[in-house]
């Protein structure tokens, strides 16, 4: 019975490709990427689906996906994975803030600054978690959101400083605000993945090499 269900996933593999997004990716990655995959590649029936970082690792390992694209890199043999984007993160800081001329802004300034984030569905959430301890404190995160546009909003009305990726900033507007570099290099770094076991399935070689072309 293990063996039919095997045959039956690679059968299942040959013809359908199944992506999952990791939350935020497409400000990064253009959606139109994938959708020149589906038009150079007729013979593939691909279905994609936006989830959590979290979420897609595990859908990989139990193989209800078959390739994600994912922020930040996973340090499991279990996973294939290749970058395919990178953008430095940083601080968007309101005017009148002790911070808004500084030239940098180091994790270990943060500690008792109220701070914007986006939710626990994002890798830069976790990250800057992580960080802040390993500095000795624990962030005071005040507001949480899925939308980067609503924590520029917030930041606009001086409720807190907000961690976001560089890239997010190009569509916000930027009047009275500033984004202001982290000394300690922190890249938003986005992946392409997939199960060390299927990385030479004919479509998920194939979306992979894809995503790697510029």
């Amino acid at each position: 019975a293990r063996i039919d269900n095997e045959i039956q996933q690679l059968q299942h593999r040959q013809d359908t490709l199944r992506i999952g997004c990791a939350y935020g990716v497409f400000n990064m990655v253009s959606l139109q990427k994938i959708l020149d995959f589906i038009s150079a590649h007729p013979e593939i029936n691909v279905m994609y689906s936006e989830y959590s970082n979290k979420t897609i690792r595990k859908k990989i390992l139990e193989a209800e996906l078959d390739y994600g694209i994912v922020v930040g890199q996973e340090e499991d043999s279990c996973f294939r994975q290749k970058m395919i984007a990178s953008c430095p993160v940083v601080v968007l800081v309101y005017e009148g803030h002790p911070f808004y001329d500084m030239p940098h802004i180091s994790f270990r300034q943060l500690e008792g600054e109220r701070l914007l984030s986006m939710n626990e569905d994002f890798w830069i959430y976790h990250e800057v978690i992580r960080r802040c301890r390993e500095c000795g404190f624990e962030p005071v995160i005040t507001a949480r959101s899925m939308d980067g546009i609503m924590l520029q909003k917030l930041c606009v009305q001086k409720l807190g400083i907000a961690i976001v990726p560089a890239v997010v900033t190009e569509e916000m507007n930027m009047s009275h605000l500033r984004a202001v570099p982290l000394a300690d290099e922190m890249n938003w770094e986005i992946y392409g993945m997939c199960s060390a076991d299927t990385a030479e399935y004919d479509a998920i070689r194939q979306i992979g090499e894809f995503m790697q072309e510029k």
